[in-house]
């Protein structure tokens, strides 16, 4: 398993199932933790993308071949954005909040709508990197 495999989909209400079975498709080979954790969080920023982004399409990166994690990139034609806390919105919300949980690492894109995440490969995604807290941007 290695390099960088790049989707692109139609930002419409299919672009989450679509975009997780791609990523069903790249990471074939990995223990399923780290597979449905990956799915996971695609499915949650992709669903970000259609509910909140701009442009027509949404793209997802998916990387292998890194050290020890695989990296996920979801990106659309939006501004960008700072992260927030999900406060008291009635409904929804979790997304972020997810991919902080689960991963290792994330952070945003400073030059459009871009959201990128680290999970370690092989055991619980989150016992690999316990100190890693809030995004990182790049």
């Amino acid at each position: 398993m290695g390099g960088v495999r790049r989707f692109e989909f139609t930002r419409d209400r299919q672009a989450p199932s679509a975009a997780r079975r791609a990523v069903s498709e790249v990471y074939a080979d990995l223990d399923p933790e780290t597979a449905d954790a990956a799915r996971l969080l695609v499915s949650e920023l992709v669903t970000n993308s259609v509910q909140h982004g701009d442009g027509e399409t949404v793209v997802v990166v998916a990387h292998s071949g890194l050290p020890d994690v695989i990296r996920c990139e979801v990106i659309d034609d939006g501004a960008g954005f700072v992260p927030g806390t999900r406060g008291d919105r009635p409904g929804g919300g979790w997304g972020l909040r997810l991919v902080e949980q689960l991963s290792s690492r994330w952070g945003v894109g400073d030059d459009t709508t871009r959201v990128w995440f680290d999970l370690p490969i092989g055991g619980s995604p989150r016992a690999a990197c316990p100190a890693a807290a809030g995004p990182v941007a790049v």
